[in-house]
């Protein structure tokens, strides 16, 4: 289930690399009209990250903990786009994508 969604967001933003600072930074300024967008995309991904566990017949999450996981996920891919350029690329997206499974098996544990 999180596999595809995670590889995508990892090669989405390691594509952009350095780029991701200014958009961070906007991200996090609630006087930015990026921190807008950032808010109704979270919302977004919380409905469809609720709407998919519900279907497996799994409970709800707590709106806390998607917020919780959605940030990991975040900074995670951030921090994978930022990479040394003289590391393997490979291994920092192996790195942000066990980071990021990890983290959503252990916060959306039933």
């Amino acid at each position: 289930m999180w596999g595809s969604g995670i590889d995508a967001y990892l090669k989405w933003a390691s594509d952009r690399g350095a780029t991701l600072r200014p958009l961070f930074a906007e991200l996090h300024d609630p006087s930015s009209p990026v921190s807008a967008h950032r808010m109704r995309t979270l919302a977004l991904l919380r409905a469809a990250l609720t709407a998919r566990l519900t279907g497996l017949g799994r409970p709800a999450p707590r709106p806390i903990d998607l917020d919780v996981l959605l940030n990991i996920f975040e900074f995670v891919g951030f921090r994978a786009a930022l990479a040394d350029p003289d590391d393997d690329d490979a291994a920092g997206l192996a790195w942000g994508r066990a980071t990021m499974a990890r983290m959503a098996m252990a916060i959306l544990r039933p």
